[in-house]
This record gives structure tokens, C-alpha cells and sequence, in this order.
């Protein structure tokens, strides 16, 4: 099977990308499926792509601009005389999350440029944890994210917080840590740098910054929130897919895919009910 398929970009030239046929779920679907399609919402339907007010349309628009994307890689690294077509036509067909897609094509598990496995493995399980921590919310407790900004290509260990350190630090109910490549535009042209966020859930009572400036470490500010899905609104607003996707950012889709390869850039003491 991998043979025929690799025969059949060698043939076509690459132009094997799958335009998935998409049926909608049950509204009756278990309740991570129904969180996932909330998490799928908040990329597709607000500020970047909120013209597509119908979902599925709005998948099929940043579907299209990511496997544009994908083959715009596979041309630039067919002429550098890197085999790497199979890998990136896979990754270009990832199937976009909560939906039933035929044909079915296999998950592609990069969440650094890929908006579906960025809905799947990120904001899935931070909002599953949002939730649990939920009714904590209304008894004394807030959502803190704190941001903060790193060079491209600074070792992932030096942007993580040791995960019991950061956690008893601030008290923190649940604490997830998440790591994201972005584009920057700089004048004309697009760089790369990296993004923490770092999403907890603190007693309001407590001067949350403090806990950082005492220690001097850098950040850009922290923000406040009571409800899940604002918070969560406010991690996919961070990601600039409409910039990472236009043929102008083709170095900067190329540097942020092959980036942090194998490393794990999602960490989460999760909720324990007291």
C-alpha cells in the first residue's frame, strides 16, 4: 500500500491531496466529541476566519490554505533533495477534528501547523481540565494565563516551568504549559518565535504576578478569566494560522514544522477534586 501511494506522487507530481467529505455528528456525540467541536469553534469562527459563518465551509477554507501550504513545503524540499513527500502529503490530508470524514486518512499529530491537531491535542485537553476545575470558579478561584516570548530555536527545557515548582508557586488547581512556535511579521518579512502559555487556576485573593517578579522571571503579562471557553478563547486567538498559511511564510512554515521534532510541548498537572 505505501508503495502504490509513493509511486502515485512520483507520478502526480505530488497532487494527492484529499478533499474529505464531511458529515456532521449527532448532537447527541459523547461529551469530549462535543467539547472538541466547542475547541474547533473558537478557531474557525472568530476573528480569522469568522467570515465563514457556516462551520463546514469554514473548515474547507482552512483546510485549503493548509494543504497549500503543505505542498508549498513538499516543492521547496523536493528542490533542496529532501524525500520527504509521503510525510508531508499525509500530513496535508489530517483529517479536521469532531466531524465523520471519508475518506479516512490518518492523523498527523503535528499541532505546530497543523489548526486540527492543534484543536485535538491542545485545546481538548485544556479545556477537559477547565471544566473539571469549573465549579471552583465560582467559590474564590479565577483562570490566570500568563504569556511569555522566546527566541526561535530556544531549547524546550529553558521555556518549561519544572511542573510541581510553577503548581505550588501559585497554589494552582490545575496547571497546563504549552510551548508554540509562531510566525512574526517583521516589516516584509515573517520570522519565528515561540510562545509559552501557561493557564492555571488560582485563588483570586492572590497577587498572581508577584509570584513571577519576585523570582524575575520575564513575561508579557498575565490575564484573567472566569469562564473555560474565554480562557480558552483567548489560547487559539494567540495563533496566527492566517499568517503561518500565505506564500510569503513559506520559510516560516518550514522552520516552525521541522522545529522542536519529537519534543513534547504540552504539559498539565491536571484537576484532582479535593
Amino acid at each position: 500500500m505505501m508503495k502504490k501511494v509513493t509511486e502515485h506522487i512520483k507520478n502526480n507530481k505530488g497532487r494527492c491531496i484529499v478533499h474529505h467529505n464531511l458529515q456532521y455528528l449527532s448532537r447527541y456525540c459523547n461529551p469530549i466529541r462535543r467539547n472538541e467541536l466547542d475547541c474547533l469553534k473558537l478557531i474557525l469562527l472568530r476573528k480569522q476566519f469568522y467570515k465563514k459563518r457556516n462551520l463546514r465551509s469554514a473548515v474547507r477554507t482552512v483546510q485549503n490554505s493548509y494543504q497549500a501550504a503543505m505542498m508549498r513545503k513538499m516543492l521547496k524540499d523536493s528542490k533542496a533533495g529532501k524525500d520527504n513527500r509521503l510525510e508531508l502529503v499525509y500530513g496535508a490530508n489530517c483529517p479536521p477534528p469532531y466531524f465523520y470524514v471519508e475518506p479516512a486518512t490518518r492523523i498527523c499529530f503535528n499541532s505546530k501547523v497543523c489548526p486540527w491537531c492543534f484543536t485535538r491535542l491542545r485545546l481538548l485537553p485544556i479545556y477537559s481540565e477547565l471544566l473539571a476545575a469549573r465549579s471552583r470558579l465560582k467559590r474564590g478561584y479565577r483562570i490566570a494565563i500568563l504569556t511569555s516570548s522566546f527566541d526561535a530555536g530556544t531549547p524546550v527545557e529553558d521555556m518549561f516551568f519544572t511542573r510541581k515548582q510553577v503548581h505550588r508557586w501559585a497554589k494552582s488547581l490545575m496547571t497546563a504549559q504549552v510551548v508554540q512556535p509562531l510566525p512574526v511579521a517583521v516589516g516584509d518579512f515573517i520570522g519565528v518565535k515561540n510562545l509559552r502559555l501557561l493557564i492555571q487556576v488560582v485563588p483570586e485573593s492572590k497577587d498572581y504576578l508577584n509570584v513571577f517578579d519576585k523570582r524575575n522571571i520575564n513575561h508579557n503579562g498575565a490575564f484573567f478569566f472566569y469562564k473555560p471557553k474565554l480562557a480558552l478563547q483567548f489560547v487559539a486567538d494567540q495563533i496566527p494560522w492566517s499568517l503561518l498559511y500565505p506564500l510569503k511564510s513559506v520559510e516560516a512554515f518550514s522552520a516552525i514544522y521541522s522545529s522542536y521534532k519529537g519534543k513534547k510541548l504540552i504539559r498539565i498537572n491536571k484537576y484532582k477534586e479535593k
